[in-house]
């Protein structure tokens, strides 16, 4: 009984970190998924969902790899995607646990709520402090469009982990 237990949750966890390899990957592949110019951001909806059903600790762990996985395919500070991604989805774990529902309205606020403070905050530290011209172009041309295709997108991640997470938890439940 306890090998079992152990094993599907060796299982579990596995099947999430594959999931982040495989979004990892599919953002990374330079024309797949452009539209308009615009590529999703796959990793952080993907990690608050994860953060959504497994809580504010898992969440806080696969936000900080997701974000750092981020930080690998972007050529950014190292680190800055994963400290921001790690603290987005502590908190939308910590949300879903004392006050919301894993709803999908739920997923769709808590991940643009994400995307938008990674987008503000790449805004920010990367042209905004610097004084580039034209900036308000990038925001209104580059970031905000990847949030929303991101957005798009979301409700997949929301549906493949909600069942996930459900029938993980029937098989560790059974036991």
């Amino acid at each position: 009984m306890q090998q079992r237990k152990k094993l599907y949750h060796i299982l579990k966890w596995s099947s999430y970190v594959l999931l982040i390899i495989i979004a990892y990957v599919l953002q990374t592949t330079t024309s797949l998924f452009v539209i308009f110019g615009v590529k999703p951001l796959l990793l952080a909806p993907l990690a608050v969902c994860i953060a959504m059903f497994e809580g504010e600790f898992a969440g806080a762990i696969f936000g900080a790899v997701a974000g750092l996985f981020c930080d690998l395919g972007s050529g950014q500070l190292f680190g800055s995607n994963g400290l921001v991604l790690m603290l987005c989805c502590f908190a939308a774990g910590l949300l879903v646990h004392v006050l919301m529902r894993p709803t999908l309205l739920t997923c769709m606020i808590l991940s643009g709520g994400t995307l938008l403070l990674r987008g503000m905050f790449d805004f920010f530290f990367n042209l905004a402090l610097w004084d580039y011209d034209g900036i308000s172009r990038v925001l209104l041309t580059n970031i905000f469009p990847v949030i929303l295709y991101s957005l798009a997108v979301t409700p997949l991640f929301y549906l493949l982990i909600k069942k996930l997470s459900a029938r993980f938890e029937g098989l560790l439940t059974l036991e």
